[in-house]
């Protein structure tokens, strides 16, 4: 029979509840003497105590047996306390605790007996926790040694046995806590309030100090420390009870962040119910035992501070884990569309193009400079050491000494100085460490957003300028399929999108460097730092990403509209077209950000997680640990240099996932390999090397096997039609422009000399003209990110091409130049968004024909180098290379200069190019604006040819003819009267 105790709200047995009068009626008047009481308590739970023939079977006899002298050092055999306490022990204790318990209904005012009830308490929940902290597979293996590896089951991942290792163990100490914790609300038989345990607990427990463990000396008990003085003073059961809320909050955070990662059906749920509940757990728990003691200084009370403090983080960290799941950010704090493009690495061949092919090289396991080949040979390391510690005090001591030099090693890569410095305290100004550059890249972020938002003004404002010029622009309709909406409707909703990302940035203004570290101090209480980023974060959830996609798709629907019955209508359809992408860029940044963010979180946690290891591993404190068998050493040096390294390699072939993703476009999943299907997700559910080199291997096979027809081609962009709009001619009639400078001026400059006018508008101070503009445009005639043809009715004629990317370019300056110059050098950067088009046509959307759905991919366009001053990876938001212009007096001449090849790989659509022109250099002219007729950009660039089924070829063989294309444009204007 059990009973639900209501402090505690778990199942206890009945009898340590109270005793019935009819129990103490059966046991006489001996009750009354409580010496009796208690020495026949102590010889059924101690092996001092009992009798020679009944040592054995005594119920803590662990205390005596748990440490040997193996003639080489002492140390506790953990591995064997299975042995020492299990199901007869608990039984034998309970046995004795009745007993007890009618000793004290007899005599509730016996300090000997109430301290040997907190004893049996103490001792029994001891034993629980050695046992929880040591739970073991059936092949003997514990936690961390199932990490290792290999996986119980052959085609099986070792994530399942850690999941269902942490989750027994989690129960172990969720059950030991509860039966110590009912003591609280226990009356022992006693009427009144507080219940006689709790006033128990919280009169004696100040006084209670901490002996070291005995062994055995042949038949004489000797102290493990060499001393028979307290390891501390007073408090330790109130210290026991922390450290196990501290260890059942790490098992909780744990079990939740393997079952996030491993994100089968109802793990991601039972992973937030299991991070919730355990932090409503802990917080009550934790309320309630430092409530007993209202004027307990933790700081004097040895032994406190530490264990308080876990308990403090461990809080933090599931809270930070609550918050994640419930965000849905990445296992690693990246977000599921982050990509890293990379240029080859050193030693590599010229012959490298493609990301993944660089990672393909430096990530395989032959390579001595791979981050996997490190990886498998730590884990080996690992797996050899286990043998070698023994847990001889002097072990333990050199371990703690490895893993804090680990530690701080580590912390100094996050906050760029080691604890103790001044420079700890302000890792925002650290420059190059990790958080420095999570903060400046949430600055960048929010920048690109302030500055289209800007832009998009700008643009909306020469809109309604030239709409204004032929009708109001609120009797302008967009026509898409058939339907139509107001001109000023479709500009509100570039806006609205614009407005998500101006929200976004505006949320994380908090976090900035100008305003100090995350505008808290550092010193804050654990997780407070990291809980203001994941605040910021979970204020975005998943509104943006859905909003996004919608955006991308009405963009992709532009191309198959255009615009009639407007003057200007080029100028008017480019414009748009630029709102448009602009805000989709802001949305992309807002992700970005979001995404940034998460990292940031991340980090501040880890660090956190490493403050705490760095307070648990000091050497001083080497010895309390070693004659305190509840203590443990977690990991040993080489397992926590093994798993840092599994971190570091598994952010590296996710790097390579996405890399393989963005090569083909596609996604990496459900690949069979090795009996197994893998995919991108299935790296979040890798625990080592091994399991990480059979993905890498996967990958490699995937990649082997894609053959699409690809071939080359070459391609004229030209800045001032297929960006600005402003044409010479629109069929046999010339066009005129208003002045960029003034745009409420009369339509008056031809194309030329509007283009000249707007690159004035784009000089700096000291004479460099400054151009930013997007190539994300389809060029007429062109193969140029060349999409779908469709006749009137909407029927695919030509799937066009996806996988268009850069092979290298050239830049012509055409004019009749007259300063006697042939080139001239300038910089070109590629950043922004980057669109390629998806393997199949896309589709519109059958209630929405503003929407063409899953015709392109966007991608981010950081670029990641490595910084070797400071020895770390670093990023840029563009893409930046000086470049040779060439000045010809001949237009779609192709360039003699230099190819620009840095920019391979990449997408040709992309939304942030910025090229520089200098007009003067060293005081010389070497440009005269008013002799520049365009800025050319000469792509070779190689693309594959999308695939139609059968059936769409079939009004093709009948005779058909592709339709008309005009300058691609999001809507159908027409005016209505």
């Amino acid at each position: 029979m059990k009973t639900l105790n209501p402090l505690t709200k778990f199942h206890v047995p009945c009898l340590t509840v109270f005793v019935g009068l009819a129990c103490l009626a059966c046991f006489g008047t001996a009750f009354a003497n409580e010496t009796n009481v208690a020495e026949s308590v102590r010889q059924k739970l101690y092996w001092p105590d009992a009798a020679p023939a009944q040592r054995d079977i005594a119920a803590f006899r662990y205390k005596v047996l748990l440490y040997t002298d193996s003639g080489t050092g002492i140390r506790a055999d953990a591995a064997n306390m299975g042995a020492l306490y299990g199901a007869a022990e608990r039984s034998r204790a309970q046995t004795a605790e009745n007993e007890l318990r009618a000793g004290l209904a007899s005599q509730p005012e016996s300090t000997l007996l109430q301290n040997l009830l907190l004893d049996l308490y103490y001792d029994r929940l001891a034993a629980e926790f050695i046992l929880a902290g040591n739970m073991r597979m059936p092949d003997g293996r514990t936690a961390d040694r199932i990490r290792m590896g290999p996986a119980t089951v052959a085609t099986g991942l070792v994530i399942d046995d850690e999941i269902n290792l942490h989750a027994q163990a989690l129960e172990a100490y969720r059950s030991a806590l509860a039966g110590f914790l009912a003591l609280l609300a226990d009356n022992l038989g006693q009427p009144g309030s507080p219940p006689a345990g709790y006033t128990v607990f919280r009169n004696l427990v100040p006084a209670r100090g901490l002996e070291p463990a005995s062994y055995l000396d042949g038949t004489n008990l000797v102290s493990v420390s060499g001393s028979t003085a307290p390891l501390f003073d007073g408090y330790k059961d109130l210290v026991l009870l922390f450290n196990g809320l501290r260890d059942f909050g790490r098992s909780a955070e744990a079990l939740g962040q393997l079952k996030a990662s491993r994100n089968n059906a109802g793990d991601p749920e039972d992973a937030k119910t299991l991070a919730t509940d355990a932090l409503r757990f802990l917080f009550l728990q934790q309320s309630t035992l430092l409530g007993l003691f209202p004027n307990l200084d933790i700081d004097d009370a040895s032994g406190l501070a530490e264990s308080a403090e876990g308990v403090a983080v461990s809080l933090a960290n599931l809270e930070a884990l609550a918050q994640s799941i419930r965000d849905g950010s990445g296992p690693l704090g990246f977000e599921d569309d982050f990509l890293m493009l990379v240029q080859k690495f050193a030693g590599q061949s010229e012959d490298v193009f493609d990301s993944f092919d660089a990672y393909e090289l430096r990530l395989n396991p032959t390579d001595l400079s791979s981050p996997l080949r490190y990886a498998m040979e730590l884990q080996a390391s690992a797996v050899a050491s286990y043998d070698d510690y023994r847990g001889y005090q002097d072990q333990l001591e050199t371990q703690l000494g490895y893993i804090t030099e680990t530690a701080e090693d580590r912390l100094f890569q996050i906050t760029g100085a080691y604890p103790g410095e001044p420079e700890y305290e302000r890792p925002d100004t650290n420059e190059g460490c990790e958080i420095w550059q999570q903060l400046r890249s949430i600055d960048i972020a929010k920048l690109q957003i302030q500055r289209n938002r800007t832009e998009i003004a700008n643009l909306e404002a020469e809109v309604r300028i030239e709409v204004g010029r032929s009708q109001s622009i609120q009797s302008t309709y967009v026509y898409y399929g058939n339907r139509q909406a107001s001109l000023t409707e479709w500009i509100g909703h570039i806006n609205a999108a614009q407005a998500f990302a101006n929200e976004m940035a505006a949320a994380a203004d908090g976090i900035s460097v100008s305003g100090g570290f995350l505008g808290f101090s550092v010193s804050v209480s654990p997780g407070v730092a990291a809980h203001a980023a994941n605040a910021v974060v979970q204020a975005a959830a998943e509104e943006g990403k859905g909003q996004l996609e919608a955006e991308k798709e009405k963009l992709a629907a532009q191309e198959n509209a255009k615009l009639e019955n407007i003057e200007s209508a080029a100028k008017v359809e480019t414009l748009m077209l630029g709102m448009k992408t602009l805000a989709i860029d802001s949305q992309e940044a807002a992700i970005l950000l979001k995404q940034e963010l998460g990292r940031l979180a991340a980090l501040i946690g880890e660090k956190e997680d490493l403050e705490r290891t760095l307070a648990g591993s000091r050497q001083s404190l080497s010895g309390r640990y070693f004659a305190d068998p509840v203590h443990r050493l977690r990991h040993q040096h080489q397992t926590l240099l093994a798993n840092l390294s599994f971190d570091e390699a598994q952010k590296w072939i996710y790097f390579m996932a996405r890399a393989l993703e963005y090569k083909w476009n596609t996604p990496f999943m459900n690949y069979f390999f090795l009996g197994r299907k893998w995919s991108t997700d299935t790296l979040f559910k890798l625990r080592n090397a091994n399991e990480l080199e059979q993905m890498y291997n996967a990958m490699v096979s995937f990649n082997s096997l894609v053959q699409l027809p690809q071939d080359d081609y070459f391609d004229w962009f030209s800045v001032r039609e297929d960006f600005l709009g402003y044409r010479e001619f629109n069929g046999t009639n010339q066009l005129f422009y208003a002045d960029p400078a003034d745009p409420e001026s009369p339509a008056t400059l031809t194309a030329s000399e509007a283009f000249r006018s707007y690159l004035r508008t784009k000089m700096d101070a000291i004479g460099n003209i400054k151009l930013t503009f997007s190539t994300r445009r389809e060029i007429p005639g062109g193969t140029f990110y060349r999409g779908a043809r469709r006749d009137d009715e909407g029927t695919v004629l030509s799937a066009g091409l996806f996988l268009d990317k850069i092979k290298w370019l050239k830049i012509n300056l055409p004019g009749d130049h007259s300063l006697g110059r042939t080139q001239l050098a300038g910089e070109l950067s590629y950043g922004g968004t980057g669109f390629i088009r998806n393997f199949d046509v896309g589709t519109f959307h059958p209630e929405r024909p503003d929407r063409l759905q899953n015709e392109e991919t966007a991608y981010g366009t950081r670029y990641w180098y490595f910084h070797a001053p400071s020895a770390k990876w670093r990023f840029s938001e563009a893409l930046k290379s000086p470049v040779t212009m060439q000045l010809s007096a001949d237009p779609r001449v192709p360039p003699t200069v230099q190819e620009i090849d840095i920019f391979k790989e990449r997408s040709v659509a992309t939304t942030g190019w910025n090229l520089t022109i200098p007009t003067e250099d060293l005081g010389i002219p070497v440009l005269d604006i008013d002799e520049l007729d365009d800025i050319e950009l000469y792509f070779y660039h190689y693309a594959v040819s999308r695939q139609l089924p059968e059936s769409s070829y079939s009004a093709l063989a009948e005779g058909e003819t592709a339709a008309p294309r005009e300058i691609p444009f999001p809507y159908n204007l027409r005016y209505e009267e």
